[in-house]
């Protein structure tokens, strides 16, 4: 479903999918992923056996070496504030260990 950035939060708690401007969320057989401009940037994945949220704690940076504000901005509009922090190559081992 197609949704506005301010409504993802609503959204992410049901853990539906999703596809909101520049970042998305996706139903895995064993939990959820939520990326940022891409499969190969999750910003946060929730396992269903540990019943845990874990989210990235790299910034994304631009083809111009600087942090991305929007990346950051969807970490925001996610609404997840108690997760274990992750690298981006930990994380995505974590979403091919749960689809």
């Amino acid at each position: 479903m197609r949704i506005a950035n301010t409504n993802a939060k609503d959204v992410i708690r049901k853990r539906l999918s999703f596809k909101g401007n520049n970042f998305f969320g996706e139903l895995l057989a064993k939990g959820y992923v939520i990326y940022s401009y891409g499969r190969h940037f999750p910003l946060f994945v929730y396992s269903v056996k540990t019943k845990k949220w874990y989210g990235n704690n790299e910034k994304y940076i631009t083809l111009r070496n600087k942090a991305s504000t929007s990346t950051a901005k969807h970490k925001t509009q996610c609404g997840i504030y108690n997760y274990i922090g992750k690298s981006t190559i930990k994380l995505q081992e974590i979403v091919k260990s749960l689809s």
